[in-house]
């Protein structure tokens, strides 16, 4: 029993959430980057384990520098599965100046 809890633990720490983010465009005014995050997780309920996703996304950011240090930016996320189906699981989006 231990050593599958022991198991289990270790399996999730190597799937902990990871963040990246890489810069597609900087032209000093304007700014498009892409990002993620990948969460997956290991649950073991009643002698069986799997692997399922967590909250699982991909990002898409716009930033634009405007006059007297103001910025535009827009943020655009998608929830993906990569452990499972590929259907879209929410999406979400963010305006500001």
């Amino acid at each position: 029993m231990n050593r599958k809890l022991i198991a289990v633990f270790i399996a999730s720490a190597l799937m902990a959430p990871s963040v990246n983010a890489i810069e597609l465009y900087d032209d000093g005014t304007n700014n498009v980057t892409i990002g993620g995050f990948i969460d997956t997780r290991v649950i073991h309920t009643q002698g069986q384990t799997e692997i399922v996703n967590g909250a699982s996304r991909i990002s898409f950011d716009f930033s634009r520098k405007l006059k007297n240090q103001w910025t535009a930016l827009a943020l655009l996320e998608w929830g993906v599965n990569p452990v499972g189906s590929s259907d879209i699981i929410y999406n979400n989006r963010f305006e500001s100046i």
